[in-house]
């Protein structure tokens, strides 16, 4: 409940089989094999204070056992990031795909308009103003591979004994594949926490954070260009136990 020193490595297989259903297309199968690979540090140094780190790992391998098998995980199998699922400043689940140019990754849907650069446009039309009857594409916001890290620094009590402070740096990003992992997939979070130990053990905890650099929530709208929805600047959160 209250690391203080210790290392912690697990790591997960799972094969799995699944019918995937798409509005858009006709049901297909697909098999996957599914690994996770979590690793914890935690130490304790001058006068108790103590640093924690964490790693996360995942990805899936797609197995062609039938002809046209789904290339992608079954939507509760997937991948997602973002506050409570991990790296907080941005919203549960907020954290995207994106494009080589850092820009929100569109959902390919049948007639969507690529770019030259290879990036999908995020409206059917060539001018968002004038929308009309254009329509918006949806986002990607999960996937079938994911790495994220953390690392905290935790305080001896303060003001009090129960009460303790954390400062957090949170990274991590997903993507379609390991190939398409990269630099422009990451996000970043920093913040301050206050960890109310009960009995010395278990923590309450109310983290403040907020995103290194934000970027506009319209799939291929890049922060430059007129952005409609942009993420938001600071998160709270209040939440039993600690983050990892």
């Amino acid at each position: 409940l209250n690391p203080t020193r210790g290392i912690y490595a697990s790591a997960t297989a799972a094969f799995i089989n699944a019918q995937i259903i798409d509005a858009l297309a006709p049901p297909t199968l697909g098999s996957f094999v599914k690994v996770d690979l979590t690793g914890k540090w935690f130490a304790q140094f001058a006068n108790n204070w103590t640093i924690a780190t964490l790693l996360r790992l995942g990805g899936a391998y797609h197995l062609d056992l039938v002809d046209n098998a789904a290339s992608r995980l079954p939507l509760n199998e997937r991948y997602r990031l973002g506050g409570a699922l991990g790296v907080r400043g941005y919203t549960t689940g907020g954290i995207r795909q994106y494009n080589r140019n850092g820009t929100v990754r569109g959902v390919q849907n049948p007639g969507s308009q690529v770019g030259s650069d290879g990036t999908l446009l995020p409206y059917a039309c060539a001018d968002r103003n004038k929308q009309g009857d254009c329509e918006k594409y949806d986002v990607e916001d999960d996937g079938d591979v994911m790495v994220s890290g953390s690392i905290e620094l935790r305080t001896p009590p303060v003001f009090f004994d129960p009460l303790r402070l954390a400062f957090f740096y949170d990274i991590g990003g997903i993507a379609l594949d390991f190939q398409d992992l990269g630099s422009h997939s990451l996000r970043q979070g920093i913040g301050i926490g206050f960890r109310f130990l009960i009995s010395g053990q278990l923590p309450v905890r109310l983290d403040i954070s907020t995103p290194l650099g934000t970027r506009c929530l319209e799939p291929g709208v890049a922060g430059d260009e007129a952005c409609v929805e942009e993420e938001d600047t600071l998160q709270f959160s209040v939440a039993m136990l600690y983050a990892f």
